[in-house]
């Protein structure tokens, strides 16, 4: 005899065994449980009166998840060929969309070009030396264009030909 089963039948009298329960987990075991039962219950095509069915112990479920491992190398190696693909797809269809978002935008815009000696505003904010209050200024001016330098450049200078520093 082991020296712990001699400690056993000392205290056989004595002995509690404590079990963690949790009673939401016994309930779904239970109802798991009668679903098989129900299930091998219909499979023998009788119904057992007065006794209790209870399920095998060692009792398969089939499943439709199936693990097949034998082409794996093969279809990751075809993901990875068809990786780039998929990537210059995404940029193609990226592209087209940034074209016509940007079509959307321009068809509202008028581009105006100023040419030397036109009169014109600049924004208070530029400077932002009046554009602090809610009801301040916005444009100040005006100004005269000294040098158009194209792309919506300029050179701008007074009235009075003093120029016009860019802050």
């Amino acid at each position: 005899m082991a020296p712990n089963s001699r400690i056993l039948q000392k205290f056989a009298d004595k002995a509690v065994v404590s079990i963690s329960i949790s009673l939401q987990g016994n309930r779904q075991v239970e109802v798991t449980n009668k679903e098989i039962i129900k299930g091998i219950e219909k499979t023998l095509g009788r119904s057992h009166k007065g006794t209790e069915a209870v399920a095998p112990a060692e009792f398969q479920v089939s499943t439709y998840r199936i693990l097949n491992t034998e082409g794996n190398a093969e279809e990751l190696r075809v993901d990875l060929d068809l990786l780039d693909e998929r990537q210059e797809i995404a940029a193609i269809r990226e592209a087209a969309f940034k074209k016509k978002i940007e079509g959307y935008y321009n068809k509202r815009v008028n581009p105006i070009a100023f040419k030397t000696g036109d009169y014109v505003l600049r924004l208070n904010s530029a400077s932002e030396k009046e554009y602090t209050e809610k009801l301040g200024l916005r444009w100040e001016g005006p100004y005269r264009v000294q040098t158009a330098f194209g792309n919506g450049a300029y050179k701008l200078e007074t009235l009075e030909g003093a120029p016009v520093d860019r802050n």
